[in-house]
């Protein structure tokens, strides 16, 4: 007699996590929306319009260091036609399908009026992206749901939703949000791999899976290359039998990349294409007229600080997920699953590595840095944080408590999560009704 009624409050609840969902999609592609936020997001978008319009991948930003490149490379220089050695290729081709669909392949369309205050093909861009982060939470929920519980599932999927920074990524049309995708379901596939394992099974063709995922992962940002070297790492110590994994990621990687790489060789004689240059997010070497050499003075010591910086700053490069950072404090935890404990290792192995990449490379502190790779372990991260809060919360005398009170800690994390949003929200209806007055 029982079920039905707890049939009913599971619907209830999922109908207003449907109606939160709607709403705040609705609240960020549409209500708020004022164009794309990044320079770089801006950029892939107008490269996908090229290839929409059948023009191949080639770019109107003409940047002197390209040319160079061509010229030395000895090929001809057409500044309508540039070809695009900068940016990795998926998020742009993906961006190309959707403007093709709307029929922005067609020159002459979609032409800003006077009183247009964005460009319309923006909102096609952030309604993609915004898409591809609400597919992320629920990839992410099918994965925590295996790791702990729909509990802890539910909880880490709400944070999302309300993290104010995560759909500031979506207005900025980076590809963060395709690659938090992909890596969601790279992680997946790797639990599977864990869990077949620990279950005396072969793990061969999960691990394959999240290897072809991660081969994706590497054409939507070739930075991500370093949590692949992670993986990679993993998979060599963890999975048996040793090597046989280990080889099948490595081939499956190679055949992703190998095209962009003799593209990049065609184009500007340089196996990385344009991007390269730009080391420690230093955007004036984009405008010599000189292939600069690459840099090796006081790389270490450039390299350290930036390390140094992501550390003491992670809990900003997490997006808000306030118990993201306890990951670190949930290492030291013995979980009873043997296979909780060893995912949390491959999880710090390719964060590690993300994060010598990054420093390397370049993060700046802008929120919407272009490789800024942190928020992609931020679900998993904060599942772990909150696993660990509810393993210290089930000790307190308050837990053993009925209804609200039992909960009282998911509701102190929501809260502070949700707080940004709700400011925004604030800020933007006063904003309108200043609006409606003048």
């Amino acid at each position: 007699m029982k079920q039905p009624a707890l049939d009913s409050a599971s619907f209830f609840r999922r109908a207003i996590f449907a109606a939160l969902v709607i709403g705040i999609f609705l609240l960020h592609t549409v209500f708020s929306f004022e164009g794309l936020t990044h320079k770089t997001g801006i950029d892939q978008a107008q490269v996908a319009r090229e290839v929409a319009r059948g023009n191949g991948l080639t770019t109107q930003l003409v940047r002197p260091l390209s040319v160079q490149q061509l010229i030395e490379n000895g090929k001809p220089v057409n500044l309508e036609h540039m070809p695009e050695t900068y940016h990795s290729p998926l998020n742009i081709l993906i961006y190309s399908g959707v403007l093709k669909m709307v029929g922005a392949d067609v020159k002459g369309s979609f032409q800003m009026g006077s009183n247009d205050k964005f460009f319309a093909l923006d909102q096609i861009i952030a309604i993609t992206c915004a898409v591809f982060f609400l597919v992320a939470i629920g990839v992410n929920y099918l994965l925590i749901c295996r790791i702990f519980d729909p509990k802890i599932a539910s909880i880490v999927a709400l944070i999302m939703l309300l993290s104010e920074y995560m759909w500031q990524i979506t207005q900025s049309g980076l590809p963060q949000m395709l690659m938090l995708t992909l890596f969601s379901i790279a992680t997946y596939m790797t639990w599977r791999a864990v869990e077949t394992q620990e279950s005396g099974k072969s793990p061969l063709v999960p691990a394959l899976l999240s290897g072809f995922f991660f081969g994706l992962l590497a054409l939507s940002h070739f930075m991500t290359l370093w949590i692949f070297i992670g993986y990679f790492i993993f998979a060599v110590f963890y999975f048996k039998p040793r090597g046989v994994v280990a080889v099948g990621l490595v081939g499956i990687m190679a055949l992703f990349i190998v095209g962009p790489i003799l593209y990049y060789l065609e184009q500007t004689g340089e196996p990385l294409g344009t991007a390269f240059h730009a080391i420690h997010n230093d955007e004036s070497a984009m405008r010599s007229l000189d292939t600069p050499a690459p840099k090796v003075k006081g790389i270490l010591s450039t390299t350290g600080q930036s390390m140094l910086r992501q550390i003491t700053t992670i809990h900003n490069y997490l997006g808000g997920l306030v118990l993201a950072p306890a990951f670190f404090i949930a290492l030291l935890h013995p979980f009873k699953r043997s296979s909780i404990s060893i995912f949390r290792w491959n999880i710090l192995i390719m964060w590690v590595f993300a994060t010598a990449g990054m420093a390397l490379y370049g993060l700046s502190d802008e929120r919407t840095d272009p490789n800024q790779l942190h928020i992609l372990f931020a679900p998993l991260m904060c599942a772990y944080g909150i696993a660990m809060m509810s393993i210290i919360w089930s000790r307190c005398s308050l837990s053993k408590s009925h209804g609200i009170v039992s909960n009282l800690h998911y509701i102190v994390i929501i809260i502070i999560v949700a707080t940004p949003m709700m400011l925004f929200v604030k800020v933007l209806s006063q904003d309108r009704a200043s609006n409606r007055s003048v």
